[in-house]
């Protein structure tokens, strides 16, 4: 697939359906610092929360939830289920989503050439997904002035340095 926009301007400003977006939710704090963010993705069908009631935004990322997020973006794109190994069973609430994103190229195996749909994503993870979902764009200079970038795997160096680029990740400098 070709590029796909992934900016959005998130401040809601004083969009009224804030609040009634974050009351939904038992386990979100009307004054949380994220709150605006919340209702940005929710409101426009990104995230849907854990239940009826709770949203769980201290719980961890799974590469499933990662794959959920950017099917949805893609407007949940409608396909014949190619399930990646035996660990997905195409009854799970997100097959759709994953069979989409490995078909896409845009979820791949991990270490041992699995899906591993419940691992947990880490930041590499997560912007090598969104960097392959916006066409794998060639970053323009190298990573450089970040204490730990030696850390940076070698199989994610591309898409660190395109989300440092676009200030999807920022950090602390030495």
């Amino acid at each position: 697939g070709g590029a796909v926009p992934l900016s959005y301007r998130v401040g809601l400003g004083d969009d009224p359906e804030v609040p009634r977006i974050l009351r939904e939710f038992t386990d979100v704090s009307p004054e949380a610092w994220y709150g605006e963010s919340l209702a940005f993705v929710f409101q426009r069908g990104l995230f849907q929360g854990t239940s009826a009631t709770t949203f769980s935004p201290l719980q961890a990322m799974t590469r499933a939830m990662g794959a959920q997020v950017l099917w949805r973006h893609a407007g949940a794109p409608g396909q014949a289920l190619s399930l990646p190994g035996s660990e997905v069973l195409s009854s799970a609430w997100y097959a759709s989503a994953v069979s989409w994103a490995w078909e896409s190229g845009i979820l791949c195996g991990d270490r041992a050439g699995t899906c591993a749909p419940e691992a947990l994503l880490t930041r590499e993870m997560l912007v090598t997904l969104l960097w392959r979902y916006a066409g794998q764009p060639a970053p323009s200079a190298a990573l450089v002035g970040f204490a730990d970038q030696a850390d940076v795997s070698a199989w994610a160096l591309d898409a660190v340095t395109w989300a440092v680029e676009l200030a999807l990740l920022t950090g602390d400098t030495p």
